[in-house]
């Protein structure tokens, strides 16, 4: 599942990037962590495709400067308007984080919780991955997302390794790689069962180090056989 990354600072311009990105993605994920100006329930009615609501926190790499409880209110208003996903980080506080899978589960399980985990300088040890794995599971997350930086190949192959054992124990999970090091386990990570694959609408559109456009990672997860 191909997932198209928006970020914008009004409204209107999330709703152009929005509708650009639906014809290219499975999925569009809607950063609102950047947004100064930003109606909801509007953007939630003009979706054509899934949306993943993200308020990312600038300590995983995203522009929401509050605190966790401001900034859970957005996502706890996108589960109750049936986003079909959420994202909030692993490092949430927990009365946040159980706070948005209780009202998840509340609705019906109408929205997945992802809960996510953000490295910008490396890739932890083996047992550390999967640690953080069993950590969000036990809060009850519908999948879990870990994005690492790559600064050798081995650590690519430490996160495949993660998202196949993952997998085999039938538990939903993306993970990848960031980073130029990193961009070959962003088209292999499927192969191996990660369920989401992030993208960007164009050049210089990029959310994360190391994205590739819709279109190339299209052109290149087809090269593999």
């Amino acid at each position: 599942m191909i997932c198209l990354s928006v970020a914008g600072s009004t409204t209107g311009e999330l709703l152009s990037l929005m509708k650009r990105s639906s014809v290219e993605a499975d999925l569009v994920e809607l950063r609102i962590d950047g947004a100064a100006e930003m109606d909801l329930p509007r953007l939630l009615e003009a979706r054509t495709v899934p949306v993943l609501v993200t308020n990312r926190s600038r300590s995983e790499g995203g522009s929401f400067a509050g605190s966790d409880e401001e900034r859970c209110v957005p996502l706890l208003a996108a589960v109750e308007m049936g986003a079909e996903y959420v994202d909030v980080e692993m490092n949430t506080g927990l009365d946040c984080v159980r706070a948005i899978v209780r009202r998840a589960s509340e609705r019906g399980g109408r929205t997945k919780v992802v809960l996510s985990y953000h490295d910008f300088t490396g890739t932890p040890s083996d047992s550390r991955l999967r640690d953080l794995v069993d950590d969000a599971f036990s809060l009850e997350c519908h999948m879990v997302k870990i994005a690492t930086t790559a600064v050798n190949e081995e650590d690519n192959l430490r996160v495949l390794r993660l998202v196949a054992e993952t997998t085999r124990q039938n538990r939903p999970i993306t993970a990848f790689c960031m980073g130029k090091l990193g961009r070959i386990s962003r088209i292999a990570a499927p192969f191996f069962g990660s369920a989401i694959s992030f993208a960007c609408l164009e050049k210089g559109a990029e959310t994360a180090p190391g994205q590739f456009t819709a279109a190339e990672l299209k052109i290149l997860s087809g090269m593999i056989p």
